[in-house]
């Protein structure tokens, strides 16, 4: 289709739509756009960056536009308008639906009305592990036939590698809930996870005593007898802890979970093992580097032992809270050994793309700091000659608050291969570049490189990389959309098939 033709058919016909979502190809707002379809509401948006996702939801009878400009919102006249975060107050679509008269919702605004919609919401945050607990979660109440509603920031198999999940006649939701820019203080739960709380986003909330209040008013809108599955350990618990206690506004069960040899200094209540409620110990690594482990629980229930098909100490955490808030629906002991024996994990959470010269590639979500190490260490427990990464890192403010904290989680890695930042949200790179982060690490006794192309990187992994090497593709989707391209030309490997 020549330019003219396409310009033509995005040209939006004169007729009403419900909902309209701006930004509609980000994977939050991909997922809500197909609930609201399928829950028939009919549904349009837009997006700048065009993506298999767009594709997509075409396919579903719902109308895209690669351009935002007035025109859209004009013709199609929605009812309400959606927004994510990324989109600024004076794109074009969003200043005519104000001029209009058009209701303009965040994101998170419109996610949070959903959960008032069902009776049984449960709702899972935490600056890290979000998508994945979600995802187990998901997959237990699934397995036992609890036919749950689905928001989730990620592809699931099992949803035919789609984002989100769609039961009209369940009262059961389950959503992650997201702090950034304070989203998920518009949603109400029936149960809700605290998974841990680290420093980000700290170009919102400025600092992290803030940001810990921000966790304690989403606790206050659980509901009055709900409740709160929370880390037993962690940094800044004990903060979190100390000021709930003084804010809460209801009652509130609270229910604690710990790795054991992470449960040192609890600050809690209960007297269980180790002063947590669900705790793993006898945690050991199968050949394939995933952890089993035996998970002790409350109230003389029996302890479960737990396989994962998942690497990763800090998914035996993700693990303990999805049992802790599926425990609430008398699931059975058979369903949780079956659920995480089956489960292999979100996309873009340890996703194993296949090979290169024999490597293993792999690629993960983990743009900050902590987040670096938790999947270093998973990839430790791999059998593997060397670990290598590509890194792009996640919006210049939070290099510019935790620079020196993305150096010594990445000075033990034999190189690194950075990316520039991805940002598509700030005005300002704060002086901040991948560049500026591969001189450091190299001023500190690391080794890294800066790279402008998938080109440039694919020919230095092509002069390091050996066989049973592992090659770690760790930030936002467009460093990890890298790890299967390399996979695909991956000429080395299928010369070696003939």
């Amino acid at each position: 289709m020549d330019k003219m033709d396409k310009n033509s058919a995005e040209r939006p016909e004169k007729k009403q739509v419900d909902l309209y979502f701006v930004g509609i190809g980000g994977i939050s707002m991909y997922g809500l756009a197909e609930l609201a379809a399928k829950a028939g509401h009919t549904v349009a948006g837009s997006d700048n960056h065009n993506s298999p996702r767009l594709d997509s939801l075409r396919n579903m009878g719902i109308t895209v536009f690669s351009r935002q400009v007035p025109e859209n919102i004009v013709n199609l006249h929605p009812t309400t308008v959606v927004r994510t975060a990324a989109v600024p107050p004076d794109n074009p679509e969003v200043v005519t639906a104000e001029t209009l008269g058009i209701p303009v919702l965040d994101r998170g605004e419109y996610l949070g009305r959903l959960t008032y919609k069902y009776k049984n919401v449960y709702n899972i945050a935490g600056t890290h592990g979000k998508t994945t607990t979600t995802a187990m979660l998901t997959t237990i109440f699934m397995m036992a036939d609890k036919k749950p509603n689905v928001h989730i920031g990620a592809e699931l198999p099992m949803f035919g590698g789609n984002t989100v999940h769609y039961e009209p006649q369940s009262e059961l939701l389950v959503s992650e809930a997201c702090e950034y820019a304070n989203s998920f203080l518009h949603m109400r739960s029936k149960a809700a996870a605290v998974l841990n709380i680290d420093a980000d986003h700290l170009d919102f909330f400025h600092d992290v005593p803030t940001l810990v209040d921000s966790f304690v008013d989403f606790v206050n809108k659980i509901d009055p007898d709900g409740f709160l599955v929370c880390a037993a350990a962690g940094k800044y618990m004990p903060l979190f802890r100390t000021k709930l206690a003084a804010k809460l506004n209801k009652p509130l069960h609270i229910i604690t979970f710990a790795v054991l040899d992470e449960a040192e200094n609890i600050q809690t209540t209960t007297d269980t093992l180790h002063a947590a409620d669900y705790v793993a110990v006898d945690v050991n690594y199968q050949p394939n580097g995933c952890p089993e482990f035996k998970v002790i629980r409350p109230n003389g229930r029996k302890a479960l032992n737990i396989a994962l098909n998942v690497p990763g100490k800090h998914n035996i955490a993700n693990a303990l809270a999805a049992i802790a808030l599926a425990d609430l629906e008398n699931i059975s002991d058979e369903v949780y050994v079956k659920a995480f024996r089956e489960f292999t994990g979100a996309e873009g959470r340890f996703s194993i793309k296949g090979k290169f010269k024999g490597a293993l590639v792999v690629a993960d979500y983990a743009h900050h700091p902590t987040a670096t190490k938790a999947t270093l260490a998973a990839a430790a427990h791999l059998p593997h000659n060397n670990i290598w990464v590509v890194y792009q890192p996640l919006t210049y403010n939070r290099v510019k608050i935790l620079f020196d904290e993305y150096i010594k989680a990445l000075l033990p890695v034999r190189e690194v291969l950075f990316y520039e930042i991805y940002s598509d949200r700030e005005k300002s790179t704060e002086g901040m570049s991948s560049k500026l982060l591969a001189d450091a690490l190299n001023a500190a006794g690391g080794n890294a490189g800066f790279y402008r192309s998938f080109a440039d990187i694919k020919a230095r992994l092509s002069e390091i990389v050996q066989a049973n090497d592992i090659i770690l593709f760790l930030g936002p989707e467009e460093i990890r959309s890298f790890a299967p391209r390399l996979v695909r030309e991956n000429t080395d490997d299928i010369k070696d098939k003939f």
